[in-house]
């Protein structure tokens, strides 16, 4: 039982040691201890029917643009979640044609701090700008599961019968 208890904390410390801490203050995004990118909300209020956050360097160019979407999926209706939303952030990104979908963590009001997450996580940002590979791999991870399967709920099979 003393081997398992001191496995845990041990598990617990390094897992905390390792987890990356990304905050927003005073509109900046601070990652160990450095401002490393600019992030501007619009809407995301309780009541608001919009919700993008915009991203840009710390010089004001714009680097990635987010905007937190909801669809109903049929497949996700349970009694925890009657209309089957599902709720995912788009990610758009300056000098990328493609974009990336994620599930959204907000339960309610998408946070900056939600978005913020995970641009750190991946990585998306250094030295100011967006690093290319990071932002590729990105995309490539993710893709647009959700969009795909909004349409694939949309598309509509006509049968010919003659």
């Amino acid at each position: 039982m003393k081997k398992i208890l001191t496995f845990s904390a041990i598990l617990m410390i390094a897992t905390g040691a390792f987890a990356q801490k990304a905050d927003v203050k005073n509109d900046q995004i601070i990652f160990e201890g450095k401002a490393i990118a600019q992030i501007e909300k619009d809407g995301c209020g309780a009541l608001s029917s919009s919700c993008n956050f915009y991203i840009s360097s710390l010089s004001g160019e714009p680097l990635i643009t987010v905007v937190a979407l909801e669809m109903t999926d049929p497949q996700q209706v349970n009694s925890g979640n009657p209309e089957g939303k599902v709720r995912f952030l788009r990610f758009s990104f300056t000098g990328f044609d493609d974009v990336a979908e994620i599930r959204n963590p907000a339960m309610l009001n998408t946070r900056a701090k939600d978005v913020v997450q995970s641009i750190v996580k991946a990585r998306l940002i250094q030295e100011d700008v967006l690093d290319k590979t990071a932002v590729e791999n990105f995309i490539r991870a993710n893709g647009t599961r959700f969009t795909d399967r909004q349409k694939s709920i949309r598309s509509i099979i006509i049968e010919d019968r003659r």
